[in-house]
C-alpha cells in the first residue's frame, strides 16, 4: 500500500510540474556575459545564412569559455562577445524564437549597409526550459565598428532576454 502511495505521489509531482509552464508566464535569465574563446576542443561548422550581417555562421559544437565578464569590448578582429541564457516555462519541443540584433552600420564589401538584422531560431525545449549560449565574432573588416550592439530574444512577440554591448578602438588609429 505505501508503494501504490509513493508511486501516486511520485506521479502527481510529475504530472503538475508538467502543468505549471501553463499558468506562468515565459520567462528569460541571462546568466553570465563577455568575451568569449572557443573552447580547445570545439569542432566548428560553417553554414551559410543570409538573415544575419556575416552570411558565414559558425556553429559550435561545444560551448564558448567566457574570459571576462564585460560589456565593453575592444575591437579586434577575431573577438567573440555574447551570452549564456536560460529560458523557462515554455511547451516542451521544438520551439520558435526571434532573434534580433541591432549594431553600429556597417558598409559591407558590396556597398550596402547595415544596422541589424532579424531570423528564427528554433530550440529544443527539455522539462519546458533551453540553456544555451549566443556570440557574435568580429571576423570581417566591415564589421570592426564602433557603437553599441543589443542583442535580444523573443517569443510570440514577448521580449525574453535582451543583452547590450559597446564595442571601441582602443587606439585613435582608426577611429
Amino acid at each position: 500500500m505505501l508503494e501504490l502511495f509513493l508511486s501516486f505521489i511520485i506521479s502527481l509531482s510529475l504530472f503538475l510540474n508538467d502543468i505549471t509552464y501553463f499558468f506562468k508566464a515565459p520567462t528569460g535569465q541571462i546568466t553570465e556575459y563577455g568575451i568569449y574563446e572557443e573552447h580547445p576542443d570545439d569542432v566548428l561548422k560553417t553554414v551559410q545564412n543570409s538573415s544575419t550581417t556575416n552570411p558565414s555562421t559558425k556553429l559550435h559544437s561545444l560551448e564558448p569559455v567566457l574570459m571576462e565578464y564585460t560589456r565593453k569590448i575592444a575591437i579586434e578582429e577575431s573577438v567573440s562577445f555574447g551570452f549564456d541564457y536560460e529560458l523557462h516555462n515554455l511547451p516542451n519541443g521544438d520551439v520558435e524564437f526571434e532573434w534580433q540584433v541591432t549594431h553600429p552600420e556597417m558598409v559591407k564589401a558590396d556597398g550596402s549597409s547595415s544596422t541589424d538584422y532579424t531570423y528564427t531560431r528554433k530550440h529544443n525545449m527539455k522539462d519546458h526550459s533551453y540553456y544555451g549560449y549566443s556570440a557574435y565574432t568580429l571576423e570581417e573588416p566591415y564589421e570592426l565598428v564602433a557603437g553599441e550592439w543589443t542583442f535580444s530574444y523573443s517569443y510570440k512577440g514577448k521580449e525574453l532576454l535582451k543583452q547590450s554591448f559597446v564595442t571601441y578602438w582602443e587606439s585613435s588609429a582608426k577611429q
